[in-house]
């Protein structure tokens, strides 16, 4: 039987309720906690958009991106170029030509002068790097046809600011910052 001095839980109007509110707020809490520290480890473990360009393009690598990614490229020449895979022959071209910089949000390309590279190879760098990032074909198409009188030119593209300029005697100079 009820005793009068005994508080008996079930029977209070709206006590189930409360703690099913309870435990709802409290999972909802939880989850959101555990999105914001799977965020938070997402941004931590993921390189930065320009350092895995400067990773895949610096050097000699560009080349072998570049041939990677051709639509033209059949499986039998895809095969031919992982076996063979020595492209330490352009390296005069490609070392040293994507720098770094800013905590990674900045990538700086230098091309060689056209003396220096009668074939533009040096080239091969801003095409992988633009390439790698998946930039509108119209952003190459403006850089390609940029001229010594035309001065700096700059573009955005995604959250990406491109600055550039060109002059015979020095080459192509990118500069692509990322704006978080």
């Amino acid at each position: 039987m009820h005793q009068p001095n005994e508080l008996n839980y079930s029977s209070r109007p709206g006590s189930n309720n409360r703690v099913v509110l309870f435990l709802v707020l409290a999972l909802a809490v939880l989850f959101m906690v555990a999105l914001v520290a799977v965020f938070f480890i997402w941004r931590l473990t993921t390189p930065a958009p320009l350092l895995k360009a400067y990773e895949t393009c610096d050097g000699p690598h560009a080349v072998e991106y570049i041939l990677g990614e051709s639509s033209e490229l059949t499986d039998s020449g895809r095969k031919e170029l992982e076996e063979s895979g020595d492209f330490s022959v352009l390296s005069e071209f490609l070392d040293g030509r994507l720098e770094l910089e800013d905590s990674d949000t900045t990538l700086v390309i230098n091309t060689l002068p056209e003396d220096d590279d009668a074939l533009g190879l040096s080239a091969v760098a801003i095409e992988c790097v633009l390439t790698h990032m998946g930039a509108p074909s119209w952003l190459e198409t403006d850089m390609a046809s940029t001229r010594a009188l035309d001065g700096k030119q700059s573009a955005e593209w995604e959250g990406f600011q491109f600055q550039w300029r060109y002059h015979p005697n020095s080459g192509m100079n990118l500069i692509i910052r990322h704006a978080d």
